[in-house]
């Protein structure tokens, strides 16, 4: 296993926040997306702007881990290289599911009709039989070998990557969905190694709008 020049090793548990946040997207389905009137435009959009954000940050948090995980891993303890393997290669079939919810809830915001929305539940419940299972082995056998060879600031790079890669228009509902998963040890961390004007953002005017959409998706 290659040395980690010293550098304190990761605390790898930050990950089960951003996994907290898709797990509870899945389990809201009934009381979010079930729900909803057919041609409620209005409620269609705050939902769809929830999910959406949810299923980017669960594919950019899955390249990040391509990207800046796995290979670290493979190099570093070459002995477990059938189980990194055989998890990371799951993405494929996550990325797949992924694809076929975000054309869904495109599909559902542009028409908001009983069918549209039924697919909707449809894909995202296809989607949960692949993310939950993977998260599952995911943290009982990944987690802790990424705890054993990977240091802190190596680590620090997942979340960075996820939060440059991200296209959309609420980077607050990302940082939001996160930071109520997490201890207040990691929340203070995450807030101290962001970059100075998304720091400044975030304790301004960012934790405001997170707040005020949240009560909006959660008491229509």
């Amino acid at each position: 296993m290659t040395a980690t020049a010293g550098l304190p090793l990761a605390d790898t548990s930050d990950m089960l926040a951003v996994h907290a946040v898709f797990r509870n997207a899945f389990n809201d389905v009934p009381n979010l997306i079930a729900p909803v009137g057919d041609a409620d435009g209005a409620r269609v959009a705050v939902v769809v702007d929830y999910y959406g954000t949810v299923l980017e940050l669960l594919r950019h948090h899955h390249n990040g881990e391509d990207e800046l995980m796995t290979p670290r891993l493979l190099a570093r303890i070459p002995e477990q290289a059938d189980a990194i393997a055989r998890i990371a290669n799951q993405h494929t079939d996550v990325h797949d599911g992924l694809g076929e919810a975000e054309d869904s809830l495109v599909t559902w915001r542009g028409a908001p009709t009983a069918a549209t929305r039924e697919r909707v539940v449809t894909a995202v419940a296809a989607l949960e039989s692949v993310v939950v299972p993977h998260l599952d082995q995911e943290e009982h056998e990944i987690l802790p070998l990424a705890a054993s060879c990977i240091n802190a600031a190596e680590w620090g790079e997942l979340p960075a990557h996820a939060m440059k890669s991200y296209a959309g228009d609420k980077p607050w509902l990302v940082l939001g969905l996160v930071a109520e998963q997490m201890k207040p040890e990691h929340r203070a961390t995450m807030e101290e190694h962001m970059p100075p004007p998304l720091h400044e953002f975030w304790l301004g005017p960012g934790k405001t709008l997170f707040a005020d959409f949240m009560a909006t998706l959660r008491n229509p």
